[in-house]
């Protein structure tokens, strides 16, 4: 299992097929598995899209905000 830390100004994370993805702009710096997620820490100006919510609700998975 593992733990994903968002640390990069202005990214987004999303779901998208089972998967969560970390982009910048156009470019997706990561994409991890949903299932292999336990926590999701966000630290800083970070974005998320709704289908993640859902995904994280869904699951069962805590996130984290920190300014």
């Amino acid at each position: 299992m593992s733990y994903i830390y968002v640390t990069e100004n202005g990214a987004t994370i999303s779901a998208k097929e089972n998967h969560f993805v970390i982009s910048k702009g156009e470019e997706q710096l990561y994409i991890v598995p949903i299932e292999t997620v336990d926590n999701i820490n966000i630290i800083g100006r970070s974005h998320k899209t709704t289908p993640y919510d859902v995904e994280c609700f869904n699951g069962g998975i805590p996130v984290f905000y920190y300014s």
